[in-house]
């Protein structure tokens, strides 16, 4: 079974949920700021992945969904053969699927989707590609088009605009069909229908294949001890052996992480030698219960 594990920092969305198990209880929600992550992919995990976030030593593990991770290609992938090609660098959504992990593009009016190796895949957001400037330019003004390998012959796939205007360069008409080409994240070559495109260019549109900024719930910033934000509790350092984190003060409550030695943490509370504990840099925050830790 093929499983792939990827290592790196990034930022997760204000609000993301980290979940105990595959569809068990929310356990921690991010705050939006960067933090190192290592996620583990299985074929046989769906849309949900294995997941690890670590800050100033705190480790938290749980499972999150899978588009709520930032990944990108490390090479050019084929969606569609030749005609709709994800390249290096452009976000990635992958899932597991008949006991395989397939890659689609993250923001793309593409649903097709391609196997793909680990060493395709790596953490990252994606790098802004420049399009090339559009020569003879024609946009689609239909949600959904036909795209065909030739000018004669059945489709290979669909443009699904959603509502959006997507502009390509026309390179040829023949038989009723026009050949375009765009590029950027995802290049795409191929034959639609004369009817469902105009002459010109859409509306610019050079955010659109990414999500609106999240806010990031209201945090309090460590640079600026003036900013109206109550006082921070005092910065302790864990000591001790490696600790697991438990998220009710009991032994026999759910587990969902550790505190490593010389692992960075904040006290909120002390209970019958527990403290309850959150990482240093507010990196995320418990949803219920709490992390609680057996006090040497």
């Amino acid at each position: 079974m093929t499983q792939c594990r990827w290592f790196g920092e990034q930022m997760l969305g204000a609000g993301v949920a980290i979940t105990a198990s595959a569809d068990g209880p929310v356990i921690a929600r991010f705050t939006g700021r960067p933090l190192v992550i290592e996620t583990v992919v299985r074929a046989a995990d769906g849309r949900r992945h294995r997941f690890s976030a670590r800050s100033d030593g705190f480790v938290l593990r749980g499972w999150i969904d899978a588009s709520d991770l930032r990944l990108r290609a490390t090479r050019p992938i084929a969606l569609l053969g030749e005609q709709v090609v994800l390249e290096r660098g452009s976000a990635a959504l992958v899932q597991a699927t008949g006991g395989a992990l397939f890659a689609r593009a993250r923001f793309s009016p593409f649903s097709a989707s391609a196997a793909v190796a680990c060493e395709a895949i790596e953490v990252g957001e994606q790098q802004r590609a420049r399009a090339a400037s559009l020569a003879a330019p024609v946009h689609i003004r239909m949600d959904s088009v036909a795209l065909h390998r030739a000018s004669s012959g059945p489709a290979v796939g669909s443009i699904e605009t959603n509502g959006r205007i997507a502009s390509y360069s026309r390179i040829e008409a023949r038989d009723g069909r026009v050949r375009v080409r765009a590029t950027g994240a995802v290049t795409v070559e191929g034959w639609v229908d004369r009817a469902s495109v105009e002459e010109g260019e859409g509306p610019d549109c050079d955010d659109c294949d990414d999500y609106a900024v999240v806010d990031a719930t209201d945090s309090c910033d460590d640079a600026d001890p003036d900013n109206g934000c109550p006082e921070r509790p005092s910065v302790e350092t864990w000591s001790g052996a490696p600790a697991q984190v438990f998220r009710e003060p009991s032994e026999d409550a759910l587990r969902v992480g550790t505190l490593e030695t010389g692992g960075r943490y904040i006290v909120r509370e002390r209970r019958a030698g527990w403290a309850s504990v959150a990482p240093a840099r507010f990196v995320f925050s418990a949803d219920t219960g709490g992390f609680w830790v057996r006090m040497p």
